[in-house]
C-alpha cells in the first residue's frame, strides 16, 4: 500500500499502534471527527503518533510528538446516533514524522514510510519460541496474582492471534508504559519487538510486582 507524503496525525497519550496490528477506535472529539471525515473522503490512511511526556492537556502549543509513528488504514467504519465515528484500523507501516504542514483544525505532517517492517513468518521457530515463552510467563504471573485480572478468555485467545496483534494485546494487558511501547515501535520488525516486550516484562513489571504494585490490563477499544 502506498503511503501519502503527508498524513493527518491522530495524537495519542501513552499509546502506540504497531504495524500489522488491528485497532478499534471511537472518535468523539469534534476536530478529530472532522479529521476522520476528511480522511474517509480521500485515501482512508492516517498517522498515529504518541505525545511526548513533557506535554500536558491544556497547553496552548501543539503537543510535541515522537518522531516515529504508524500509518493506519481505515478498513471499516460507521457512525452512531451520538455522532461518534467507530473505526477499525489496520497498521500498514511504521513512519518517520517530518515537518508539520499545518496545525488547525487538525495536524498534518510530512511522513516517510519505513522499509518493510510488517511481514512476519508465523512459522518461524524463534517467533514461536518467543511467543510461547511470553505466554508461559504471563500464565504463571497471572496464577500468582502478579498480573491481572484480565477479561475472561483473553489469555486463551492470545495464541490464536497474528504476531503483531499478539504484541499489541500483550502490551495492553500488561499496561506497558508509553515510553517502552515507543521503544518497541522503533525496533526493526516484530521479532525484535517481541524480544523487547519480554525484556520489559521480566525486568520492569515483575520487579514492580515484588514491591506490591501488580498490574492489571484490559482489551477494550480506545476512545479519542
Amino acid at each position: 500500500m502506498k503511503i501519502p507524503e503527508k498524513l493527518a496525525i491522530l495524537t495519542m497519550p501513552n499509546f502506540v499502534m504497531f504495524p500489522g496490528s488491528d485497532l478499534p477506535l471511537k472518535i468523539n472529539e469534534p476536530r478529530h471527527r472532522l479529521m476522520i471525515t476528511d480522511v474517509l473522503k480521500q485515501d482512508k490512511i492516517l498517522g498515529i503518533a504518541m505525545i511526548r511526556d513533557n506535554w500536558q492537556d491544556g497547553h496552548t502549543a501543539a503537543p510535541s510528538l515522537y518522531s516515529v509513528g504508524t500509518a493506519a488504514a481505515v478498513t471499516s467504519f460507521h457512525h452512531d446516533n451520538n455522532k461518534t465515528i467507530h473505526l477499525f484500523l489496520k497498521g500498514v507501516s511504521k513512519i518517520f514524522l517530518g515537518a508539520d504542514v499545518k496545525f488547525n483544525p487538525y495536524r498534518i505532517v510530512e511522513v516517510t514510510p519505513a522499509p518493510n517492517d510488517i511481514e512476519v513468518d508465523e512459522q518461524n521457530s524463534e517467533i514461536r519460541d518467543l511467543r510461547n515463552g511470553l505466554m508461559n510467563m504471563m500464565h504463571q504471573a497471572h496464577l500468582q496474582g502478579v498480573i491481572g485480572p484480565f477479561p475472561v478468555g483473553t489469555l486463551d485467545r492470545l495464541p490464536h492471534t497474528t504476531t503483531p496483534n499478539f504484541i499489541s494485546l500483550a502490551v495492553r494487558l500488561l499496561s506497558i508504559a508509553g515510553e517502552s511501547q515507543q521503544n518497541m515501535l522503533e525496533c526493526d520488525g516484530p521479532i525484535n519487538r517481541l524480544r523487547l516486550l519480554i525484556d520489559v516484562f521480566q525486568h520492569d513489571l515483575l520487579y514492580q510486582a515484588t514491591l506490591g504494585e501488580g498490574t492489571s490490563g484490559g482489551e477494550n477499544g480506545f476512545t479519542h
